[in-house]
């Protein structure tokens, strides 16, 4: 089905899929800095597209930084890696549009489509310009189809709406087909994705530790100074700082899933001192740990 409530989570390329396996499809609305300022790198084998409807905020691809601004749209190709940021003093409202290209794969054993396009994409051999320049009428074509993706957000019920969405994904990648790039270095880029990847698999399981910079690097196989340079790079923010937004986040989860003290939570993601935990989360989401416990509880009983 098609999901209502913005729900991205940080590991999701080993444990999350978006929408059924019937329809491999979902809708998120999301608004910055509502809920968060910094949303960490994650990955996942859908292809995205983000389109702001208003304001305006930082999207990191691949180590490649955008300005989102209101009225455009974006690319993501599969397994590339992203992350979102708030713009100081701006704020921004925009829609996640997530699809698995196994949804829009012939069965047949020879197809052009699978063998030219899908194929590559989901290996990463070929991907999408993030950003897209081309003429207005094709830009204007894109974007009516992204509108009538985002439209079936409020008719996930709805009987047959599959073939609506399997039709406008198939005229969206026609839109797309003159931004289509064949990757450089497709084995260099993917192995830097793969470490970062299991870097951040390997924090998320150690939350409760200690990991330095030097830790890091030496985890993904980096010189300190590289590994800091290269980072920044890859994922606009540093180290230091990414590491506490995993632990923010997991907290959040734990704070709207269990019934756990705000206190315990904080410490199970690493933070051992409860004020630091209770200032640091406020900073980032606005709201004090206690009280974001307590509006996701009224929320459900709602």
């Amino acid at each position: 089905m098609i999901q209502k409530n913005p729900n991205i989570g940080l590991h999701q390329y080993e444990i999350k899929r978006h929408g059924v396996d019937r329809l491999p499809f979902a809708v998120y609305r999301s608004k910055i800095p509502e809920g968060f300022t910094y949303y960490p790198m994650h990955w996942h084998e859908e292809m995205e597209m983000l389109y702001v409807e208003e304001g305006m905020l930082t999207l990191m691809v691949n180590g490649q930084k955008y300005t989102a601004e209101a009225g455009k749209f974006y690319v993501v190709s599969p397994g590339m890696i992203h992350a979102m940021e708030e713009i100081p003093g701006k704020h921004a409202v925009y829609y996640n549009v997530l699809f698995h290209l196994n949804f829009l794969m012939s069965k047949e054993d020879e197809d052009h489509l699978n063998e030219s396009l899908l194929h590559p994409l989901l290996l990463g051999s070929k991907h999408f310009q993030v950003e897209s320049f081309f003429e207005e009428e094709g830009k204007k074509e894109v974007l009516h189809t992204i509108k009538s993706l985002i439209s079936y957000r409020e008719q996930h019920e709805e009987e047959g709406i599959g073939f609506l969405v399997k039709s406008d994904l198939f005229r969206l990648l026609h839109g797309l087909r003159h931004t289509l790039l064949t990757s450089k270095d497709p084995m260099i880029a993917a192995g830097q994705m793969e470490r970062m990847k299991k870097l951040t698999n390997w924090l998320l399981e150690n939350l409760t530790e200690e990991i330095t910079l030097a830790n890091a690097a030496q985890f993904a196989g980096y010189s300190t100074s590289y590994f800091s340079k290269f980072f920044r790079n890859y994922t606009g923010t540093s180290y230091l700082n990414y590491f506490t937004m995993l632990k923010l986040e997991k907290s959040r989860k734990l704070l709207e899933a269990t019934d756990l003290s705000a206190m315990e939570i904080g410490a199970r993601c690493g933070f051992q001192n409860y004020s630091y935990f209770i200032r640091t989360f406020k900073k980032h989401y606005e709201i004090t740990p206690k009280q974001y416990q307590m509006r996701s509880r009224e929320e459900k009983r709602v």
